[in-house]
């Protein structure tokens, strides 16, 4: 670090590039799977969630020592229309607190909010369906 990072500058941010392989990311017009969405650490899991406009969705394990993926997860989510093909991209991540292994996310496209419960061996979606609003009489 040197002067030129000082805060006295505004705010800046400490990256690091982490190199993905999977199948399903190809390149599109020069971005990876269209281009990111969104991306999310949890310190708790040691995971790190994040998602492609093409829809692809992700999670990994990260190596706290040397900064390498260990293992890389699909995320699946299947359309509520029941009959699309593509996964929406997921995005605004977040953590139940006090319930570690929760993730809670919301499907892009539609906005339709999820709760993922990460397990040693797999994970499992599910739907959080909000009630109609009550017609006023």
């Amino acid at each position: 670090m040197d002067e030129s990072s000082s805060a006295q500058h505004g705010p800046f941010y400490v990256t690091s590039v982490l190199e993905i392989s999977h199948q399903d990311l190809k390149d599109s017009n020069g971005q990876v799977a269209g281009g990111g969405v969104s991306v999310y650490y949890s310190h708790v899991l040691q995971m790190l969630f994040f998602s492609y406009s093409q829809g692809k969705s992700f999670a990994a394990t990260v190596s706290r020592s040397t900064t390498d993926v260990q293992r890389l997860f699909t995320i699946n989510v299947k359309g509520s229309n029941g009959g699309s093909k593509t996964s929406p991209a997921l995005c605004q991540w977040s953590e139940v607190m006090n319930h570690p292994g929760l993730v809670c996310c919301v499907q892009q496209t539609t906005g339709i909010p999820l709760v993922i419960m990460v397990k040693p061996d797999t994970f499992l979606i599910q739907e959080i369906k909000t009630l109609p609003a009550k017609a006023k009489v």
